[in-house]
């Protein structure tokens, strides 16, 4: 492709290798959320503070790495799903400390021991606010307990504290780092596939034709006389139709056996057209792709017709009959 000598070709080349320096755009920036996400997983552990003192002295924030003994087997009073195995709240007793928890399924069996009070086992996890609507299960679910009306939203901090620890949550999360990495490379993959394809689409169609041919194509698409559709990147010579969208199709009028145009439907409506090209040794083109509804309509109409008058034996439009007589006379299925 070193001895490319149309402008408009040299356009098309270099836009494709823009799916390629894209695609290493991509693939820089997934590099830094991976590494991100890697410190993130290999930092040390911090030391947790001791979630009941840290109440006790009125010292105790949220977000806050902390640690809790457990002398009871926790009591449930809220949860949002009801299968056995979801994540709830849950009544933790800690020798005489009542306390707020969010426990993991297995965090909860780990606690639910006959020996806890002799053993007490020891959970970590992160201080929350408690939200208003659990307080109020809270409240009721302790009321409940004790059979009386005794805990309300005015005693709540004297009895149980604003915070509580989720088991759940966790110290070390690189999920949205990974996150971030995956789609920066996911995408960096499909811009690679797509310079691939269409560059690969690029040398099948400049080994079509020879040197000699491809100086004719070029003179003629350089011409002052080539009808142009921008959008489209379309060319219409006076010997060949050139679409320089995705990648290099030029097929001469006279090698045409079949064309139609083609549109995509979303939910009923037209969101684009482009226009198919059948030769008369079976190859099939897709050229001149474009959004829209009326003005992709009329430019099609206009290019078809430029096309018919170049070729007036070919076959227009698709339908049953020309369906058929491609079949006859060319063996296109």
């Amino acid at each position: 492709m070193k001895n490319i000598k149309s402008k408009k070709i040299k356009t098309a080349v270099s836009l494709i290798n823009r799916y390629l320096l894209v695609a290493i755009v991509l693939f820089l920036l997934a590099i830094p959320f991976y590494i991100w996400a890697y410190m993130i997983e290999t930092q040390e552990e911090k030391t947790p503070v001791g979630f009941t003192e840290q109440v006790a002295s009125g010292t105790l924030t949220s977000g806050e790495y902390a640690e809790l003994k457990v002398t009871e087997v926790p009591s449930v009073f809220a949860e949002y799903d009801s299968s056995k195995t979801s994540d709830k709240y849950y009544f933790v007793w800690s020798d005489n400390y009542l306390v707020i928890a969010f426990l993991d399924y297995d965090t909860y069996e780990k606690l639910n021991q006959e020996d806890i009070r002799e053993n007490p086992i020891t959970i970590r996890g992160i201080t929350k606010e408690t939200p208003n609507d659990v307080i109020e299960l809270a409240i009721s679910g302790y009321n409940e307990m004790v059979g009386e009306e005794f805990l309300t939203t005015t005693n709540y901090q004297s009895y149980l504290s604003t915070l509580y620890i989720d088991t759940t949550a966790d110290l070390y999360n690189s999920t949205l780092q990974v996150f971030f990495g995956v789609l920066f490379t996911v995408l960096g993959i499909i811009f690679l596939t797509m310079f691939i394809a269409y560059r690969k689409k690029f040398k099948k169609m400049w080994k079509h034709y020879s040197e000699r041919e491809w100086d004719r194509i070029s003179k003629e698409l350089e011409s002052d006389e080539v009808k142009v559709y921008k959008k489209s990147r379309l060319y219409l010579t006076e010997h060949y139709i050139v679409g320089l969208n995705h990648g290099l199709t030029v097929v001469p009028y006279e090698d045409l056996a079949w064309v139609y145009p083609y549109q995509l439907k979303q939910y009923g409506i037209t969101t684009s057209r482009s226009l198919v090209l059948w030769t008369k040794k079976r190859e099939r083109y897709t050229v001149a792709s474009l959004e829209g509804i009326m003005k992709s309509k009329a430019m099609m109409e206009e290019v078809i017709d430029f096309i018919v008058s170049k070729n007036p034996s070919l076959l227009v439009g698709f339908n049953d009959e020309n369906r058929k007589r491609a079949k006859d006379l060319y063996q296109i299925r």
